[in-house]
């Protein structure tokens, strides 16, 4: 095995660990900090002020090793456009509380960045007779990667309501699609770039683990989102490992779209009905919480790993 392809990830490891407690000083100094007395503290974890900016230390952690050891002049490039714009975007509403249309813009235009370029969706497998190639329909396949880029960064966002949740399951997707991915000839690249985002995680969890003292914010669960949703564009066969390993959070959002719909709310409102919520309530708590829905996503990467 080739170590080199875990490098990226390991400089992403230390960028991430070496500079939150950085931004936590600075988030404090600022005031740039998440308070439990804003208007939706009925649905917030947390009874004291936590710092905010993780997100912008996580995309630096990422892009930096990214620029270092990824060709550019690809679709890495690509990727590279895409979280600066999640970047800039995501901070900006950690800031400022952007609408949800002006948060929905960045995934679409950072998916539109990575379709457009070339690393679109190619072909869908069919059960009954191999696959469907969508090289003769382009505006669907641009569609459908949209679509699937979008959906990963909301699932991920959705994960983000509890300590340490959202960071750990991205981590266990990104090891679980690096590690199918080394399987695969020619897929070293891939492997690399999703360790790359497991490292950056693995940094920034320990300042996130309940009782967490930074959150990454809309930045960096786009980011997280993001690139799960292109490693699994650009690599071989990668659907169902990335689709079981973020099947509780995909179902958690589709789930809780269809009751506030039928409820007559708004799907973009937030509540304290996601999974993750209503499992804390529960009597599990914040840590047992995250535990728990880690470990469920731990064996489902496991199962995805073995049937590959």
């Amino acid at each position: 095995m080739n170590l080199r392809l875990f490098l990226p990830g390991f400089i992403a490891f230390l960028i991430s660990l070496v500079l939150m407690p950085v931004m936590i000083r600075l988030a404090a100094s600022i005031g740039f900090t998440d308070n439990p007395s804003e208007r939706d503290a009925h649905r917030r974890m947390h009874s004291a002020p936590v710092a905010r900016g993780g997100g912008l230390v996580v995309s630096i952690g990422f892009i930096v090793p990214l620029c270092l050891f990824f060709p550019l002049d690809g679709p890495y490039g690509a990727v590279l456009i895409g979280v600066c714009i999640l970047a800039i975007s995501g901070t900006l509403d950690d800031r400022f509380d952007l609408s949800p249309a002006l948060q929905l813009l960045a995934p679409l235009t950072a998916g539109l960045v990575v379709s457009l370029t070339g690393s679109h969706i190619r072909a869908v497998t069919n059960p009954f007779n191999g696959y469907f190639n969508l090289e003769s329909a382009l505006w669907f396949a641009h569609l459908l990667t949209v679509c699937w880029i979008v959906a990963m960064v909301l699932s991920v966002k959705i994960l983000d309501g509890i300590d340490g949740l959202s960071a750990g399951i991205g981590a266990i997707a990104s090891a679980t699609i690096g590690a199918v991915a080394l399987l695969v000839p020619g897929d070293e690249r891939t492997a690399s770039l999703a360790f790359l985002l497991g490292g950056v995680l693995l940094g920034y969890l320990p300042w996130n683990w309940h009782p967490a003292r930074i959150y990454y914010g809309e930045a960096g669960a786009m980011l997280v989102g993001f690139v799960l949703a292109v490693t699994a564009i650009l690599s071989t066969g990668k659907w169902v490992v990335t689709l079981m390993v973020m099947a509780i959070p995909l179902l958690d959002m589709g789930r809780v779209i269809v009751l506030r719909l039928m409820r007559g709310r708004k799907p973009w409102i937030g509540g304290r009905d996601h999974l993750h919520h209503l499992l804390s309530d529960s009597g599990l708590g914040v840590r047992g919480t995250t535990v728990v829905l880690c470990l469920l996503s731990g064996l489902m990467g496991l199962a995805a790993f073995l049937i590959q």
